[in-house]
């Protein structure tokens, strides 16, 4: 069960990029803007490091967020071994591929109680649906890195380095096409293909 929940958790800041009309507001961090998006759904593929382990996982990743609910759903390849992860403000369910589920926790510490027991440490799940679109969490203290030409190239937030490695125009928007967050504890690396962005972000 732990290495099915380091996959999920590896899984998370994977990703892919597509949009409609994406900006539902904007908060100014040291002079440059970053949106926020409020419903949103993308598919991508991630692979992950444990650099402390030294385990790699590879997945496929759809990840459906809806203002502050997110489901996110793993495949191998081919499709193979589907697990779906949902999570609010006060619980966290793991299903499997037939939507049995596996595991559930109640409570406002809900998502911190899930990874503690499973991984033995936590993430800082609430931040990463503003970093995968390149925004720092407002909620927390960060700082913004930019390229020579303006461009957003790496965050730093909550002890982890989100390095911004490419970007392709989506809906009149540069987004994220290449990225890797790193901790001490774990690498991330996100190739982006489509994100899709409802209306009602707007």
């Amino acid at each position: 069960m732990k290495q099915l929940c380091w996959l999920i958790l590896l899984a998370l800041p994977g990703c892919s990029i597509l949009v409609d009309d994406p900006i539902k507001a904007s908060i100014d961090h040291g002079g440059a803007k970053s949106f926020l998006l409020d419903e949103w759904e993308f598919r991508g593929r991630l692979s992950a490091k444990d650099l402390v382990k030294g385990d790699g996982k590879q997945a496929n990743i759809r990840w459906l967020q809806q203002s502050d609910n997110t489901t996110v759903i793993l495949t191998g390849p081919f499709g193979s071994a589907a697990q779906k992860i949902f999570w609010d403000s006060e619980r966290i369910l793991l299903t499997d591929n037939d939507s049995e589920l596996e595991i559930e926790y109640f409570g406002s510490d809900a998502i911190e109680d899930f990874f503690q027991d499973q991984l033995g440490w936590t993430f800082p799940v609430s931040s990463i649906r503003f970093w995968l679109s390149g925004s720092l969490d407002p909620n927390e203290p960060g700082q913004e890195i930019f390229s020579q030409d303006g461009q957003l190239s790496e965050l730093k937030q909550q002890g982890w380095r989100i390095s911004y490695e490419s970007y392709f125009l989506s809906g009149g928007i540069m987004m994220p096409r290449r990225l890797t967050l790193e901790s001490a504890r774990a690498r991330l690396r996100i190739v982006i293909s489509k994100w899709y962005i409802s209306s009602s972000s707007e």
